[in-house]
């Protein structure tokens, strides 16, 4: 870390453009993917995640790291004004945000592994028509798992590496309209006060296929 301020710049210094054309083409894909839902669908799950305790006593306890080594060397070597603090205090909040992978994320998967998968239980006489990877926004968080569709609901199932475990599902004669947003996110209308959030390959050939159960429940 002393040399950390000595360094020479690279041979191959970041050009500026790419890191705009790598944010851009960012923006242009969540864009495609979400459509209007973009900003919401980027920002939610990154906000659900750094409101998790674990993960902020992990950031505060990187960050801290950080400083303590960045700072100190900084001032020893006569680089102790505001700016360059400043400058280090904001790379090692930043970095900080890093020491949640090992000190959260690896317990996290591996508690995880030995977690029962959730289940969702069929009815007496209930069939299963359909069952496809998907993800489904519950408070933020895009839950990875599958979409089910039966002769009675509408249903997720989440896989048991999510942080929210609890299986969603909605009778067919509660649903109200199916719109696509994007090229991989079905909008589904119920009576609840806040539409569900699917992201799913062909959002448009799905809302096709439960439409033929809705005929009679769906707006003309």
């Amino acid at each position: 870390m002393r040399y950390l301020l000595a360094m020479p710049p690279p041979d191959h210094p970041l050009r500026p453009y790419l890191v705009v054309f790598a944010f851009v083409s960012l923006l242009w894909f969540m864009r495609r993917a979400a459509g209007r839902l973009a900003p919401r669908a980027a920002l939610a799950p990154l906000a659900f995640l750094i409101t998790r305790w674990p993960v902020l006593i992990a950031w505060a306890v990187g960050a801290t790291g950080m400083g303590l080594l960045m700072i100190p060397e900084a001032i020893a070597h006569g680089h102790g004004d505001l700016s360059t603090l400043l400058m280090l205090g904001g790379i090692g909040a930043f970095s900080g945000l890093g020491a949640a992978v090992p000190l959260v994320g690896i317990p996290f998967f591996v508690a995880r592994s030995f977690t029962p998968a959730p289940k969702l239980e069929l009815e007496p006489g209930e069939q299963l028509l359909r069952e496809q990877v998907a993800n489904h926004f519950l408070g933020g968080e895009a839950r990875g798992g599958k979409v089910l569709i039966t002769n009675r609901r509408l249903a997720f199932r989440p896989h048991r590496f999510n942080v929210q475990l609890a299986t969603f599902s909605v009778p067919l004669d509660k649903i109200r309209s199916l719109t696509s947003a994007g090229s991989r996110f079905l909008v589904v209308t119920t009576d609840a006060p806040k539409p569900e959030w699917i992201v799913t390959w062909n959002p448009r050939e799905l809302a096709q296929f439960l439409e033929g159960f809705l005929t009679e429940t769906l707006p003309a």
